[in-house]
């Protein structure tokens, strides 16, 4: 959808990001958003199609929206989206416990000292 509208504004930019976060939340919708291979991309200009000399995936795309596309919070999003297709679940799972066990140590350490 992106890809289609390269002039889009930042409310559509921001619904195909939620779709794409949901489609890539399994496995097999992450590995066919690394695996895409766009036939033709607008030039620099926009003003004619061309074969595109990289073969980065979605990913590429994600990082060439237009400005027009952009919204508060975009970059985050992205980075969000990329931590989900790229880190494999264990790796993901142990990070989130300890992103959990460290809140925890921090409330810990600020209450106060029972005298003995």
């Amino acid at each position: 959808l992106l890809y289609a509208f390269p002039g889009a504004d930042s409310g559509l930019a921001l619904a195909g990001l939620q779709i794409l976060n949901r489609l890539c939340s399994t496995q097999i919708g992450a590995r066919a958003f690394l695996d895409y291979q766009p036939r033709l991309m607008l030039d620099a200009t926009g003003s004619s199609l061309k074969a595109p000399p990289e073969t980065a995936g979605g990913m590429l795309l994600l990082l060439r929206l237009a400005k027009t596309a952009s919204f508060a919070g975009m970059l985050q999003t992205i980075a969000d989206l990329a931590v989900m297709i790229l880190e494999d679940g264990p790796v993901l799972q142990q990070r989130m416990e300890n992103e959990i066990l460290a809140l925890f140590t921090q409330q810990v350490k600020s209450l106060p000292a029972k005298d003995v």
